[in-house]
């Protein structure tokens, strides 16, 4: 008996191997396998895109989003294949699950009217985005002419000159004309509210006046007159003429100052002796030998004329062809030589030099 045992030991070991071994069979055939990965999705953020006004040369910026709102990696590119839209920046996208792209898009008409366009959004159900924009021509200006030359025109009467405003473009083209100087004016209406295609005239006054801030004009004087006189220099009078309005150049305008030229009968004027205790006048004339302008000016005497002085007013204003006399008095207060330099006050008139002599009472002449 005791030899059969160890038998019944290594029976019952078999059996509870080959028990173990479907019971690890088993287990091994519940393991469930990973899901595969979700497909990607496509989400837009708009499914339009409004422009609203854009003016021809002139360009609008829109934006929308594609998002990945699925699994796995979705790509694709936006397409724009409509005149007056373009695509600024990428226009391709790689997304895996939960990111965004940004595209931008831009409106920029060549024409007025309206801009339908229907942009291709790739693929993954994508579809499309819709833009709409109306273009507008705007107003465009043409000034004619820019500048206007007046000539020389008299002091005391006027001249006029024309330049015309015109919308060459579309819209309605406003604006207000304005000439901030005093010489020049802008007679009759000075708004202007113009259609594609309408122009407005308008009309600018020169009326010179002496006092207004004269500017030499380029070039030398003018040559000397017979009599020791000399031309003065051309002078004019300028303004810039605002159109009121951005897309309008300005108009530059020009008149000329009335030209003087001054004629001095002498250089020397000459007293000789007086004894002392006498006086004697002598004169010189002053002319205007201008065809036209005012020539006006005050004689004065210089530092040394203590013996010298002016009978009646040396101030003078003279038409063209106009004289004026200036008398000088010489007091004669001591023996011996006296000299003195009178300015004759206008812009091209040279000094005059007086020469006089003081003689003793009872010297023979």
């Amino acid at each position: 008996m005791r030899g059969h045992r160890p038998s019944r030991l290594v029976a019952c070991a078999a059996l509870i191997g080959a028990l173990a071994i479907p019971l690890a069979c088993g287990k091994s055939r519940t393991t469930t396998p990973p899901n595969p990965p979700a497909a990607p999705a496509c989400s837009l953020s708009v499914a339009e895109l409004d422009f609203d006004t854009v003016d021809v040369g002139q360009y609008a910026n829109r934006t929308f989003t594609i998002t990945n709102t699925g699994g796995d990696t979705l790509t694709g590119s936006v397409t724009a294949g409509c005149a007056g839209y373009s695509l600024v920046g990428p226009a391709s996208y790689r997304l895996a699950a939960g990111q965004s792209e940004t595209i931008t898009v831009r409106c920029a008409p060549l024409a007025g009217g309206s801009l339908p366009c229907s942009l291709r959004v790739g693929s993954g159900g994508c579809g499309a985005v819709r833009c709409a924009a109306t273009a507008r021509v705007p107003p465009a200006c043409r000034v004619q002419p820019t500048y206007l030359d007046f000539g020389t025109v008299l002091v005391g009467e006027w001249a006029d000159r024309d330049f015309t405003i015109t919308n060459t473009g579309g819209g309605v083209l406003n604006g207000t004309v304005s000439a901030p100087c005093t010489t020049f004016s802008v007679s009759g209406a000075l708004d202007y509210s113009l259609a594609a295609g309408q122009s407005q005239s308008f009309t600018v006054r020169f009326t010179p006046k002496p006092g207004a801030a004269p500017q030499p004009a380029p070039g030398r004087p003018g040559p000397r007159p017979a009599g020791g006189g000399a031309a003065s220099s051309p002078l004019y009078q300028a303004c810039t003429v605002s159109t009121g309005c951005r897309a309008c150049y300005d108009v530059v305008c020009k008149g000329n100052i009335p030209q003087t030229r001054c004629w001095v009968s002498v250089d020397t004027l000459k007293f000789g002796p007086v004894q002392v205790g006498s006086l004697m006048d002598r004169s010189f004339v002053i002319r205007n030998v201008a065809a036209d302008g005012i020539l006006l000016g005050t004689a004065s005497l210089g530092a040394d004329c203590t013996a010298f002085s002016f009978v009646g007013s040396p101030s003078y204003g003279l038409a063209p062809g106009e004289a004026g006399f200036i008398v000088v008095r010489f007091t004669s207060t001591r023996v011996g030589d006296a000299e003195c330099t009178v300015y004759t006050g206008a812009t091209g008139c040279g000094p005059v030099v007086c020469t006089a002599t003081g003689e003793a009472s009872g010297a023979p002449k």
